[in-house]
C-alpha cells in the first residue's frame, strides 16, 4: 500500500469519527442525554397518550435565559409552555360569499328615484353572479359567472343552466336575459385592483 492511500485510509477514518462524535453531541444536546431520552422514551410509552411534560429540559432553558434576560418574568413563560393549545374549529376552505353590488342586490341608487318615489317592479331575481372576464384570441370575450357552487365559462350566446341566455360581454358587465320571464339584467364584473 502506497503512503498517498494510507492517508485517505486514515483520513476517512477520522471524518467517520468525527462525523459520529457530531451526530452523538446533537442528540445529546437535543434531549439532555441519551441515557435520560431512553429513559423518557420508556415511561411516555407506558404513560397515557397525555404523558406530563418533563421540567428539567424547561428548567435548563429558563435558566439559560436568566442569564440572557434578568428582567423576564419565569412564571409566566412556565405557564405559558405548560398551557395546551386550544382546539381549531374552523373549516380553512369555508369562505363567506362576496358581497353583492346594489345592483345585484335588487337595490335603485339615489338616481333611480330612491325611497318614496312610488312602487316600481321589483327587478328579476337572478342567482348568477359575474365573477370576471377575459378575452381569448379567435373566440372573443368570455364571462366567468358563478350560480351557488357553480362556475360557468360563457361566451355570447350561450344558454346557462337552460334559464339564462348570455346577450353581452363586455370587460365590465354581463347583459344576462332570463327566459323564463323575458327580462334583462347587466351584471356589473369586478374589477381587478
Amino acid at each position: 500500500m502506497s503512503t498517498r492511500e494510507k492517508l485517505k485510509k486514515i483520513g476517512s477514518l477520522a471524518l467517520g469519527a468525527a462525523c459520529v462524535f457530531l451526530v452523538f453531541k446533537l442528540i445529546s444536546e437535543i434531549s439532555g442525554s441519551p441515557v435520560e431520552a431512553a429513559r423518557g422514551q420508556e415511561t411516555a410509552a407506558r404513560s397515557s397518550s397525555n404523558p406530563p411534560r418533563s421540567s428539567k429540559p424547561l428548567r435548563k432553558e429558563i435558566s439559560k435565559l436568566a442569564s440572557a434576560d434578568p428582567g423576564l418574568e419565569f412564571q409566566a413563560l412556565k405557564e405559558y409552555t405548560t398551557r395546551p393549545l386550544p382546539e381549531n374549529t374552523r373549516d380553512p376552505f369555508d369562505f363567506p360569499a362576496p358581497p353583492l353590488s346594489p345592483t345585484q342586490r335588487g337595490g335603485r341608487g339615489i338616481a333611480g328615484g330612491g325611497i318614496g318615489a312610488g312602487a316600481a317592479p321589483a327587478p328579476p331575481q337572478i342567482s348568477l353572479r359575474a365573477l370576471g372576464y377575459s378575452m381569448r384570441e379567435g373566440v372573443g370575450g368570455e364571462a366567468y359567472l358563478a350560480d351557488s357552487d357553480q362556475v360557468y365559462v360563457v361566451h355570447q350566446g350561450n344558454l346557462v343552466s337552460k334559464r339564462y341566455m348570455i346577450l353581452k360581454i363586455t370587460p365590465s358587465a354581463v347583459e344576462v336575459k332570463d327566459e323564463s320571464s323575458g327580462e334583462t339584467v347587466h351584471l356589473p364584473i369586478p374589477q381587478a385592483e
